[in-house]
């Protein structure tokens, strides 16, 4: 499947461990790396917390009781280097994994040690809002 471009005004959360936190602040380190692995909210109707259960229902991470979801605003992801871009990049079943149709990733981040350092923190100084990453029934 290609993948396709997700809207400006749209969000996607990206799963943060306790360890790449600073208490509800959470450092670059979550978010470096030349591809980031997130998960389209509105892909799903319904409330936030419809939208956050159905992510937390697909993840494909160890989720700790500490780790949290970074709510990022699509078009101000994009608004932090020229090449970046978020895409919907579906993944399917795969063992005890059902599909997860609202996976996403962050692309085009930079290469370059230092350029990717500077894209980090911008990204980490978008995050809007922080959600339990551990579903409130398991916690």
């Amino acid at each position: 499947m290609k993948s396709e471009s997700i809207p400006d005004e749209d969000h996607v959360v990206r799963h943060v461990g306790a360890t790449k936190m600073d208490g509800d602040i959470v450092r670059p380190e979550g978010f470096k790396g030349e591809t980031l692995s997130v998960n389209w909210l509105e892909f799903v109707d319904g409330t936030k917390e419809d939208q956050l259960n159905r992510v937390r229902a697909r993840i494909r991470r160890k989720v700790g009781p500490k780790s949290k979801f970074a709510e990022l605003n699509v078009g101000k992801i994009r608004s932090v280097s020229e090449n970046i871009d978020v895409v919907r990049v579906p993944l399917d079943a795969e063992g005890d994994f059902p599909a997860a149709p609202c996976h996403a990733e962050i692309v085009g981040l930079p290469k370059d040690e230092c350029k990717q350092k500077r894209v980090s923190a911008n990204i980490a100084d978008s995050v809007i809002a922080l959600h339990e990453a551990k579903s409130p029934k398991a916690a």
